[in-house]
């Protein structure tokens, strides 16, 4: 939302629309950079104040190296006596925050209602309990054409319960070398597998892992060897073998990445952070 001090007037915008600004640049280093700071294009101002410390506050301070910067991690409260120009990254929208003065304008940036201010020693990646990665993987002898490039592929038929069978293998506390990519930069391979298993949705194969972290390519690599045992190559044994021989270049080759999925990340409740419903196109009460 913009609005502004001078006019009075306000323009509601969003990032993720991908606002098309006007033609005409008030700062011609905003060329080339991000929509986030392509938002401020046509606007006039010459003394900049970016609040917040997230991924949009970077993108505005990359694009406006001269601007002050507030944050609750560092200055606060902000002070914004001497700026023309107010940039709201941040996820509060209250009036306290942010009080215009004439000649002042705002650009209040879309926040996610389900935003949720955390302690400051939180850390999306390090305060993470476990993740969750699921690889989609669709099993026909055609190739797909509207899920291309986002889902897997393998042309011949694979068996399931072979593959279940294997994966149960997974689960627990192991040295996981043979799934470690060789740029790997993890300090060590011993991961805790807290769940593995596989579902099938129409022509769709759902392998869904859950661990306290993972290494690069260890899912994919996995994948790989699941892929053999399914279409009869190894037995499902061969996991336990490639676990305890701790050796990559015995496993199977890194599938690809393109069915590869995030699936969710838990945290500890005394974040209170927001839980999010699973969302994939796939109807798995009535898969196998």
């Amino acid at each position: 939302m913009f609005t502004s001090g001078r006019w009075g007037f306000s323009l509601a915008s969003s990032i993720v629309n991908r606002w098309t600004p006007p033609p005409r640049l008030a700062v011609s280093r905003l060329r080339a950079y991000s929509t986030d700071a392509a938002i401020l294009r046509g606007l006039d101002f010459h003394r900049v104040a970016i609040l917040g410390d997230g991924g949009a506050a970077a993108a505005f301070a990359a694009a406006l190296p001269s601007a002050l910067r507030f944050s609750r991690r560092g200055t606060w409260p902000p002070d914004l006596s001497d700026v023309d120009l107010v940039v709201n990254a941040t996820s509060e929208r209250d009036d306290v925050l942010v009080e215009l003065r004439a000649g002042q304008t705002l650009v209040d940036l879309p926040y996610p209602r389900t935003a949720t201010a955390v302690a400051a020693d939180f850390h999306a990646r390090y305060s993470a309990l476990s993740r969750t990665y699921r690889y989609v993987l669709y099993n026909h002898p055609i190739r797909p054409a509207l899920l291309a490039g986002r889902t897997g592929w393998f042309h011949l038929p694979l068996d399931l319960e072979r593959m279940r069978k294997a994966v149960d293998c997974l689960v627990g506390e192991h040295d996981f070398s043979a799934f470690r990519s060789a740029e790997c930069q993890a300090k060590t391979p011993v991961r805790i597998m807290q769940s593995a298993r596989i579902r099938a949705s129409g022509a769709y194969f759902l392998f869904d892992f859950t661990a306290n972290a993972f290494l690069h390519h260890m899912v994919r690599n996995i994948v790989g060897c699941l892929v053999y045992i399914g279409k009869g190559n190894q037995p499902p044994q061969w996991i336990s073998e490639l676990i305890a021989a701790q050796d990559r270049r015995l496993a199977a080759p890194t599938f690809s990445a393109d069915g590869l999925y995030l699936f969710g990340v838990r945290y500890d409740a005394r974040w209170s952070l927001p839980e999010f419903p699973p969302m994939m196109p796939f109807d798995l009460e009535s898969g196998r």
